[in-house]
């Protein structure tokens, strides 16, 4: 025999050329792992598949026996596989790209897609899953379990049985589930519509009434004693309370007597005093003619009118009975109010009296007046508060900067400023202060030495000027 020669190709998918092979000479694609030869008409052909497998257009393999082979097309024992007329096929696995047509005896293992069409026979199934939809139609399932899952098919007598236990022994116009509508007046919100109605309704433990009870001649029995005004009353306690109807009657006669005496009392004096009115009223306040002597007072003028019998005239009061608005008045156990201030007890000229927020005008005084004084020492700030006295005398413990209060006009004081022991502390006075020419006045620096200021307020600033200085004090 002729020697093999072998080639080979390391390029994928690399077929070899006619030219490049002699007859009987192999090539080998190492990469797609392929094997070619040059037979006798001269074609390069392939020989083994790759991986191993024989492929379609490999070299036919005629007769004997072939173990562990998947056929994918060609012939078996030269018969078509999927051929128009059906035959026998004998092996382990058989793959059909269209249909298989006829009975298969045996068991089917692995999975089945596509339709099982069975014109007559039965067949049986151990766990089959059904993944798509399952056409039963004009079919009976049969034999099926009783079932225990929620998503297991139930079966009739299961269905059956579960329907007439919620019937029950419900009465035939009322088994149904229009019939028990039809009973709730096919309200679809009839336990709501069953509360709202309850809670109308006066509770047996009882509860508030909105409107009124109309008894209709029927008695209230069974009421306690009677605690609150507004307590319903029993017979024995109007009874106990009155001595006796008779004695209620006459009680009630006597009240009404007394009334209409009030009310006539009333009516005259409301006759009389026809109270505040913003202009002359030309009736009574019953709609009638006036009354000679009739009054009211005008809320407009502020003044009381008289009726004289034809017209109202402003009254006037005598000069004996009340005080005159001028002139000299003794006031005997009278009191003086000063808008929401009541002056009592009013002491004589020779007492001492305390005035606050009062106003002296072309007042004499005789043997002087004393001003308040605050006393304090300043630190090295101080804030000079005129409520404590308009006389302030201060020692400078520091070199101190002054607060002064509101420049409100026509107030004044007097200011003594005096050094401590150790002098020569300075003075920082208020923007608001102002002095003559400009200018402060340099304070004396000697230590337990005093100077001497006044300051008057013009509404807006102080007017500060310097009245003495150098005091030994």
């Amino acid at each position: 025999m002729a020697t093999i020669i072998t080639k080979n190709s390391s390029t994928a998918s690399a077929v070899p050329a006619a030219g490049s092979l002699v007859q009987g000479e192999l090539a080998v694609n190492v990469t797609d792992k392929k094997l070619y030869t040059k037979d006798s008409t001269a074609a390069v052909v392939k020989v083994v598949g790759s991986l191993g497998n024989q492929e379609a257009n490999a070299v036919a393999i005629t007769g004997g026996t072939v173990s562990g082979v998947t056929q994918t097309g060609g012939t078996i024992n030269n018969a078509p596989i999927g051929g128009t007329t059906p035959a026998a096929v004998t092996g382990t696995v058989v793959t059909a790209t269209t249909n298989f047509s006829g009975n298969l005896t045996g068991n089917v293992t692995g999975n089945v897609t596509g339709n099982v069409t069975a014109a007559s026979g039965s067949s049986s199934f151990n766990n089959v899953t059904v993944n798509g939809t399952l056409d039963v139609t004009n079919t009976v399932i049969s034999n099926v379990a009783t079932p225990t899952l929620s998503s297991d098919a139930a079966t009739k007598g299961y269905v059956d049985t579960a329907l007439n236990n919620v019937i029950d022994a419900a009465p035939g116009t009322l088994d149904t589930l229009n019939e028990l509508a039809a009973a709730l007046g096919d309200d679809p919100n009839f336990a709501t519509t069953v509360t709202n109605s309850i809670a109308t309704k006066l509770a047996l433990a009882g509860g508030t009434m909105s409107g009124a009870i109309a008894m209709g001649g029927n008695k209230i029995t069974g009421l306690g004693t009677p605690t609150n005004g507004t307590d319903a009353t029993t017979k024995d306690y109007i009874d106990t309370v009155f001595g006796s109807t008779t004695s209620a009657a006459a009680s009630a006669s006597a009240a009404a007597a007394s009334a209409a005496d009030a009310a006539a009392s009333y009516d005259s004096f409301d006759d009389r005093y026809l109270g505040a009115k913003a202009s002359a009223p030309s009736v009574d306040n019953d709609g009638n003619a006036l009354l000679t002597g009739a009054i009211y007072w005008n809320s407009t003028s502020n003044n009381l009118w008289i009726w004289s019998g034809s017209a109202w005239t402003q009254a006037t009061l005598s000069a004996g009975s009340f005080a005159t608005l001028t002139g000299t008045e003794t006031l005997t156990n009278k009191t003086i109010a000063f808008g929401s201030n009541t002056l009592t007890d009013v002491a004589g000229t020779t007492a001492t009296q305390t005035l606050t927020n009062k106003t002296i005008e072309a007042g004499t005084f005789t043997n002087g007046y004393t001003e308040e004084v605050a006393t304090a020492n300043t630190g090295t700030s101080y804030t000079i508060d005129l409520a404590g006295g308009s006389v302030q005398i201060l020692t400078l413990t520091g070199n101190c900067t002054f607060t002064f209060p509101t420049a409100t006009a026509g107030k004044s004081f007097i200011l003594f400023l005096k050094q401590d022991g150790t002098g020569s502390r300075t003075a920082t006075w208020p923007a608001a202060v102002k002095w003559p020419s400009g200018t402060a006045p340099t304070i004396t620096s000697t230590a337990s030495k005093a100077d001497k200021y006044v300051f008057t307020a013009d509404g807006t600033n102080w007017l500060g000027s310097e009245a003495g200085k150098n005091y030994t004090v």
